[in-house]
């Protein structure tokens, strides 16, 4: 329980980003990468890493007077681990305190590998990120998404998005920005139709808008 409770409480800022509202996964994945670190040097001074941890467990057990005990190991066992330890400290070191920290590796290396950052970058093509990581970073990504993925014209439309949806004052949300691009993808139908198009609009305003304004409407409203 000490092993399980010193390594979730450096694991828990990770777990509080990813159920955050806003999540930035290229962020979390480079804070896991300093975990990485970190844990590698814990699991190659795993000797000196757990004898602070076991003196805390016996310190722990003398205040609730519980014997610290191993189980027998004999020459030869098949239905459990056998390791050939001569102390408790070893014992446990061996058979919990390694396989625990390797067992943390491995899932964090599946999970957050290096070569997931180009995914993680994807999330930067919305408009509102903008904000947080500037335009350098922000065209920085878009080169990186397009020369992965191989998108030929994805610079110029990220510029294009970015024109569209980024205000300095105030924040687009999705729907609105979603409006706004079909819109200009699809400007030459709305030119074709222009009055018909506003008149629908206004019309689709006043029906479901909040604000309490006075349109023109047509004669069957």
């Amino acid at each position: 329980m000490i092993i399980m409770a010193k390594y979730s409480a450096i694991l828990e800022p990770v777990t509080n980003m990813l159920q955050g509202v806003s999540v930035d996964l290229y962020k979390v994945s480079e804070h896991i990468n300093s975990l990485l670190i970190l844990f590698d040097n814990h699991r190659n001074d795993a000797d000196n890493i757990f004898q602070t941890l076991f003196n805390e467990a016996k310190s722990m057990a003398i205040d609730l007077d519980i014997v610290i005990t191993h189980p027998r190991t004999v020459k030869k066992q098949s239905l459990r681990a056998n390791y050939e330890t001569e102390s408790c400290e070893d014992y446990y070191r061996v058979s919990i305190f390694i396989p625990y920290i390797d067992s943390i590796l491995q899932s964090i290396k599946e999970r957050f590998d290096k070569q997931n950052d180009n995914a993680f970058l994807l999330q930067y093509l919305h408009p509102k990120f903008f904000k947080k990581i500037g335009e350098k970073m922000y065209f920085e990504s878009i080169e990186k998404i397009a020369d992965f993925y191989k998108i030929d014209n994805l610079q110029a439309e990220a510029e294009s998005v970015l024109k569209l949806g980024y205000d300095q004052r105030w924040p687009m949300g999705d729907d609105r920005l979603n409006g706004i691009c079909m819109l200009s993808v699809h400007r030459e139908k709305v030119n074709s139709n222009k009055e018909k198009f506003i008149e629908n609009a206004l019309t689709q305003f006043g029906r479901e808008s909040l604000r309490r304004l006075k349109f023109i409407f047509n004669e069957k409203e």
